[in-house]
This record gives structure tokens, C-alpha cells and sequence, in this order.
């Protein structure tokens, strides 16, 4: 297997030292990354939050959810986070989750 390489490698010493303000930025490579859009007062939605064991976050927020997190992109649209690896088991969760309502 190819090994993967990280497309911000080349500038992690310069990230590192970064801040703006009180905040560092730093890098994480490699995470899952699933969206889902839907009806936020549906049915589906409120079957995705208890998988997720946490509300569908409101406009510009972001809550954790168990090891992910669910980051609110807009109305009706979620970006769900997990870590590298999990992209399978997120995806038959998530889609298990909110069917085909």
C-alpha cells in the first residue's frame, strides 16, 4: 500500500508558530469526513442525533459527539468528523441512521 502523505507537511514548523490572537493553528491530516444534509425538525435528524449521542449543532457551531464531531455547515447541511480509519463504519451509521425518509 502507498503510504499517504500529508499536503501541509511541508509547512508544519510554520503552522506551529502560528497564532492570531489567542488562538494556534495546527494541522490534523487524514480525518473522515462525511456530509449530511436533511431536515433539521425531520425525523432522520433526530434519529442521526441520538446516534451521534448530540444535538445537530445551530448555525455557526460545533459540538462533540462521542470521538467526533458534527460541525454545522448551513440550514440543513453537517459535516460529521471521525478519525482516520473510521470512514466505513461513519458512512453505515450515519446512513443507517437517517434512512430514506
Amino acid at each position: 500500500m502507498a503510504s499517504r502523505a500529508e499536503p501541509l507537511a511541508a509547512l508544519d514548523a510554520t503552522i506551529a508558530v502560528t497564532r492570531v490572537g489567542d488562538t494556534r493553528l495546527t494541522t490534523v491530516p487524514f480525518l473522515a469526513q462525511v456530509g449530511v444534509r436533511l431536515d433539521p425538525e425531520g425525523p432522520a435528524a433526530a434519529r442521526l442525533a441520538a446516534v451521534l449521542c448530540a444535538d445537530l449543532p445551530g448555525p455557526n457551531r460545533a459540538v462533540a459527539a462521542g470521538a467526533n464531531r458534527v460541525l454545522w455547515l448551513g440550514p440543513d447541511e453537517w459535516l460529521v468528523v471521525a478519525a482516520d480509519g473510521q470512514e466505513d463504519a461513519l458512512v453505515a451509521s450515519l446512513a443507517a441512521a437517517v434512512g430514506e425518509d
